[in-house]
């Protein structure tokens, strides 16, 4: 044989590198969007990303396997090609299932949930695109002398395929088009692709009529909607506006609250802030009220940083009382957000308020400034914790931007005491480790004007800390309740107890200093420093693994 009969046509040679490019991209973007398929339901920890990773490789070792078997068996171009168009139906067919089968699995907890989920949406797809590669290199493969060259060649191409889809997918398809809309048009690619590539063959027909009646089967069904609430929880109204960005699937919903109407800002199944229409500064998500007790310590603060804007509720009011507010800094990392705030959440920065898109932790970093009041409010519901931002390291950082009267508010959900109150008595640990006093302010319902039922509900957590089994059951229950939870750390070095607090609220309001709608009084009667801690350790950049804690 000579040794232009040993090489594959050149004709098919592109075709075959075509297809494995295309493969490579598509899984790759497959995994990016897998991603975005299962937060809305899971949230985005490292179970997330551990599960995902997991499966592809799974499915590829099995891609692998068969793709080699088929090489073998059926050395033609016809079965590459029925390998990428079969992906390519089951990739159209994923936004029609994706929300189900996520749905259905949301009670099975953030570890096998997600895991699951992943299993059943993504593992066809990602076998048939696994088989691609070693199909391919059997195709490529005229000589057993050109064998390495001819796999070494095709591996590449497959790789950089994968990085082409990894960086389209990331930083352009899926901002740009959104996740489903991503899915069907690589769908679309790969279903069409085999119909320009395959040579004329009858076998041709019968992938033709059933490839095109599935296809647009797909394109013309009606897609599920994303549930506003997990596991039927409440729906606060209707949806005016939704985006999908690299950070959440964002809604913008309208509905009724005590008569009012109110416009609530939702990252995807929860909550983030909400506003009385009539009244943008009156908060309808009423533990931003809970922003204020930064006055028990701080009553005439001069600046304010945000880390995590949100519908901006706490600038805008931090702005309207207090007359000694000469600086609010924001930063939000999600610039979309910062639009919604000012085009539906009458968000109006004024001189005052500066607005940084980016990072909490890189901004302090590059902060020449110190500030009286540091509001921490990127911990979102749903087991979304930014470990960077709850890590020694970060408070110290914080800590040195501090004015010497500041505070630092940082709001968690979490439970005090319980299966789901590990992450908030690391943070706690972890900021008495760097600040001399440091206070927890649990959010306690009914928060009436006189702080009873929050002096109640200490007394309640001091029980439970003595003899758990002392409480009744619903009483417990109370106590391992997941709340929003404030720890406010201080410079000072003096202590205050809860009835300081609640004194220092009573001035504060008596003076017309915090209007009364906030409730301060009793917010600040919630004030408990003997927080148990002992089990646990002091989170660093090295070791902080608060995504593998429940914490809803």
């Amino acid at each position: 044989m000579s040794e232009a009969d040993s090489r594959t046509p050149r004709w098919m040679g592109g075709r075959i590198r075509l297809l494995v490019f295309t493969a490579g991209a598509s899984l790759m973007a497959l995994e990016i969007a897998g991603s975005r398929v299962l937060a809305p339901h899971f949230g985005s920890s490292l179970f997330i990303w551990g599960g995902l990773i997991s499966v592809f490789l799974l499915a590829l070792s099995a891609g692998y396997f068969l793709g080699g078997w088929a090489g073998d068996r059926w050395p033609d171009l016809f079965t590459l090609n029925m390998a990428v168009g079969g992906a390519g139906l089951l990739f159209l067919l994923i936004p029609h299932i994706g929300i189900p089968v996520c749905v259905a699995l949301e009670d099975w907890g953030p570890r096998w949930g997600p895991l699951t989920a992943a299993v059943i949406v993504f593992v066809l797809p990602s076998v048939l695109l696994g088989t691609a590669s070693p199909v391919a290199v059997r195709l490529y493969t005229k000589e057993i002398s050109r064998s390495g060259r001819a796999a070494g060649s095709l591996y590449a191409v497959s790789t950089f395929g994968s990085l082409a889809g990894t960086f389209l997918a990331t930083f352009l398809l899926v901002p740009l088009l959104g996740t489903p809309e991503l899915l069907r048009a690589m769908g679309l690619i790969l279903v069409v692709l085999p119909l320009l590539l395959q040579p004329k063959q009858l076998g041709l027909v019968f992938y033709v009529v059933p490839a095109a009646a599935l296809t647009l089967a797909f394109l013309t069904s009606a897609l599920p909607e994303v549930p506003l609430a997990p596991g039927g929880g409440r729906v606060y109204g209707r949806v005016i506006h939704e985006t999908e960005t690299p950070y959440h699937r964002i809604f913008v919903i309208e509905g009724k609250e005590g008569g009012e109407d109110v416009r609530y800002l939702q990252f995807d199944h929860y909550l983030e802030s909400g506003i009385e229409v009539d009244e943008p500064h009156h908060s309808v998500t009423h533990y931003t009220h809970m922003f204020q007790l930064s006055s028990v310590f701080c009553p005439e603060p001069a600046s304010a940083l945000f880390i995590g804007g949100g519908g901006m509720v706490g600038p805008r009011v931090y702005r309207e009382i207090y007359p000694s507010m000469e600086r609010i800094d924001v930063v939000e990392i999600d610039p979309e957000v910062v639009r919604i705030a000012k085009e539906y959440f009458a968000f109006d920065p004024g001189e005052k308020t500066h607005i940084t898109v980016g990072d909490g932790r890189i901004f302090l970093d590059r902060a020449e400034r110190t500030w009286a009041v540091v509001v921490l409010d990127a911990y979102t519901a749903g087991g979304r914790v930014p470990f960077h931002l709850l890590t020694r390291q970060f408070f110290e950082k914080v800590r040195d931007r501090l004015s010497p009267e500041g505070v630092c508010l940082l709001n968690i959900i979490g439970a005090l005491e319980g299966p789901k109150s590990k992450v908030f008595r690391s943070a706690f640990k972890t900021m008495e480790a760097v600040f001399p006093r440091v206070y927890a302010f649990p959010r306690v319902r009914p928060s009436g004007e006189g702080g009873e039922a929050a002096d109640a509900f200490r007394a309640d957590f001091e029980a439970y800390r003595r003899a758990p089994a002392s409480l009744d059951a619903e009483s417990r229950k109370e106590v391992e309740r997941v709340r929003n939870i404030f720890i406010a750390a201080t410079l000072d070095e003096a202590s205050i107890d809860a009835e300081t607090s609640k004194a220092r609220a009573k001035r504060l309001v008596a003076s017309g200093a915090v209007p009364e709608r906030f409730r301060l009084v009793s917010h600040a009667s919630s004030l408990i420093v003997d927080i148990r801690t002992e089990d646990l350790y002091v989170l660093t950049d090295d070791f902080a693994p608060v995504e593998q804690w429940e914490t809803w």
